[in-house]
């Protein structure tokens, strides 16, 4: 991967070469400036920094599975004998040991 700066339209932005592929991501120019300074001061590259960004959020996001609520039925006839007609406050009572 090869990583340069550009300027396009007074834009700041990075151009990465990815083996095939470049692309060019436009970033707020202090941003950049930031970035910049951050790998001279540790002694890494504007590749290393990126790929350090990327990783943890595309782990994050990958592990993140859409909610999917469990089938909790379970197998019977309906409401017992006696419950069928009655309101759900007495359904409710008779669940927690009030009786029918």
């Amino acid at each position: 991967m090869n990583v340069g700066i550009c300027s396009v339209a007074g834009q700041m932005g990075l151009m990465i070469h990815l083996e095939a592929y470049e692309i060019t991501v436009q970033i707020p120019a202090s941003l950049l400036e930031q970035a910049k300074h951050l790998a001279a001061r540790e002694h890494t590259t504007m590749r290393a920094l990126i790929e350090e960004g990327l990783r943890p959020i595309l782990a994050d996001r990958e592990g993140a599975r859409p909610f999917k609520l469990r089938k909790a039925s379970f197998k019977g006839n309906g409401l017992q004998p006696g419950l069928a007609s009655t309101s759900w406050q007495q359904i409710r009572h008779a669940s927690y040991g009030g009786g029918a």
